[in-house]
């Protein structure tokens, strides 16, 4: 067994095939799949799962839309990051990303082969899941022949990667979290679902689903600070700004439509629960941001003289000693 991954898995410090592969394929998939959730989140359920929109109260179909909504903007940020590792990474920082696409891809798989049986109970279309699987089986190998493993861990304590190392140990506490106690998920503000299928299937999709993303997340973004790769962090944090902004503007106006859907007047709790996202918000803006310009100044004479078309001194004053 040891010896089929190693014929996969390289690590003497090259891969099988080029790393950019791989990670194109997953971008091209993550896209559409996004989107499609993004755009139409009730659609992209009904492709799945065969139950009657037209039956379902109109609260459980907000929370549905915003489960799907938050997934494809998760899935955008992946392509993202995937572009940005072809673009500005270095070969050594695509490798580990692609480690980081075996690894999280295979575990997909596996939570999704666990939760076929539940899946396939609660309505969901047989066909869709093997598509998944099939799917997930040749990013794996995809992935697989990409990676290569030589680490060496980035500077962290400059501020610059503060944000993807505090991303990845939230997204992997979100992840431990739908894993076991996705409950809490949905009684957040001690409100249930109306339709108790409905609530089963949130909660197959959190346990299965977005414990798979939300580790997916940790991983890669862990794998992108195995190595000294300035300009690949530089480019992603305003990366992760954008898309981290964009949900929570989701989130929380998709919460107030959701409140004021159950016809009931607003708790305690759930103004305490939308402030306290309002603030999260604002803190990761202000912090993302200010890890970003805190070296525009260092930054600025390479990236002119590279629009410019000149030659970049190195020994110029304020060239890029960041590293």
């Amino acid at each position: 067994m040891s010896s089929q991954a190693s014929s996969l898995l390289s690590t003497d410090g090259s891969s099988k095939i080029n790393p950019n592969v791989p990670l194109v394929w997953q971008g091209v998939v993550a896209v559409p799949f996004g989107m499609y959730m993004l755009c139409d989140p009730l659609g992209f359920f009904n492709q799945y799962f065969k139950i009657s929109l037209q039956e379902m109260n109109q609260a459980d179909k907000m929370l549905i839309a915003d489960c799907f909504q938050q997934w494809g903007i998760r899935l955008i940020m992946i392509a993202g990051l995937c572009s940005i590792a072809c673009r500005c990474g270095s070969k050594r920082t695509r490798m580990h990303i692609n480690v980081a696409g075996a690894v999280s891809n295979a575990l997909n798989l596996l939570l999704t082969l666990a939760g076929f049986s539940t899946y396939t109970r609660l309505g969901c279309a047989w066909a869709g899941l093997v598509f998944n699987c099939v799917l997930l089986v040749f990013t794996v190998v995809l992935f697989a022949l990409g990676a290569s493993v030589s680490f060496e861990l980035a500077p962290i304590k400059k501020p610059i990667y503060w944000v993807s190392c505090g991303m990845a140990v939230a997204s992997l506490a979100v992840s431990l979290r739908c894993l076991f106690i996705p409950e809490t998920l949905t009684n957040s503000y001690h409100e249930t679902l109306h339709d108790e299928k409905v609530h089963e299937i949130m909660m197959s999709l959190f346990h299965y689903g977005w414990s798979a993303l939300f580790l997916q997340m940790s991983i890669w973004l862990l794998a992108g600070i195995m190595a000294t790769d300035f300009m690949y962090i530089y480019a992603l944090n305003p990366l992760m700004l954008l898309t981290e902004s964009g949900r929570f503007a989701v989130m929380l106006f998709t919460n107030v439509a959701w409140w004021n859907s159950t016809e009931e007047a607003w708790t305690h709790d759930f103004i305490i629960g939308q402030l306290w996202n309002g603030f999260v918000a604002l803190t990761f803006l202000l912090f993302a941001y200010g890890s970003v310009i805190m070296d525009d100044t260092q930054v600025a004479p390479s990236v002119r003289a590279a629009v410019s078309g000149k030659s970049f001194a190195h020994d110029a004053p304020g060239s890029l000693t960041l590293l």
